[in-house]
C-alpha cells in the first residue's frame, strides 16, 4: 500500500518501479482468489527499466478488470501475462492480456458499469493535453480472434 501511495504523488516513476508494483498487486490477488490464476510479467532485454519513466498506476486498472471481469470464473486455469516492449526509441508498448470470456462477451452483466475503464480513459485524456506526443489505448477482444480474452494495449511516449 506504502509503494502505491508514494507512487500516486509522483507525475511519473521509473518502468522499475512500476513492474514492482503491478508485480505485489498480482500476488495478492492471487492469494485472494486461491490461486485461481498464474501471471507473468516480462519486459524486453533491451529496455531499461530505471532509466524509463512513466505515469504511475496507468496499467494496474486493466489488470484489475482482467481478474475481476475475465479470468475470475476460469477454475484455477485464468492467466495474464504483461508484457513491456520498445515499438522504437520513443514509444514504449505494454499490453495485459487474459484468457478469460472477453470483453464483449454477452454473459457480463449487464447492469454493471466499468467506473475503472471510464475513469482510466479520462485520466489519458487529461495526460495527453500535457504531452506532445499522445498515450495511444488499443482494445481487443481475443475471442473474436479465435482465442480466448481480452488484450488491452498501451502505448505510451517515453
Amino acid at each position: 500500500m506504502r509503494n502505491i501511495l508514494e507512487s500516486s504523488r509522483n507525475e511519473s516513476i521509473t518502468l522499475e518501479q512500476e513492474i514492482f508494483t503491478l508485480n505485489y498487486y498480482l500476488q495478492l490477488e492471487k492469494l485472494r482468489f486461491n490461486d485461481n490464476f498464474n501471471f507473468e510479467i516480462s519486459c524486453d532485454s533491451d529496455i531499461d527499466s530505471e532509466e524509463i519513466e512513466i505515469p504511475p498506476m496507468l496499467i494496474q486498472p486493466f489488470i484489475e478488470n482482467a481478474i475481476k471481469h475475465g479470468i475470475k470464473q476460469c477454475d484455477g486455469s485464468g492467466k495474464i501475462v504483461v508484457n513491456f516492449q520498445m515499438l522504437d526509441e520513443v514509444r514504449l508498448a505494454c499490453a495485459v492480456s487474459d484468457n478469460g470470456r472477453g470483453i464483449n462477451n454477452k454473459n457480463e452483466d449487464k447492469q454493471h458499469i466499468s467506473y475503472a475503464m471510464d475513469i482510466t480513459r479520462e485520466r489519458i485524456q487529461v495526460l495527453n493535453k500535457k504531452r506532445s506526443k499522445q498515450i495511444i489505448l488499443n482494445i481487443t477482444d481475443l475471442s473474436e480472434k479465435e482465442s480466448e480474452g481480452t488484450c488491452i494495449e498501451l502505448i505510451i511516449p517515453v
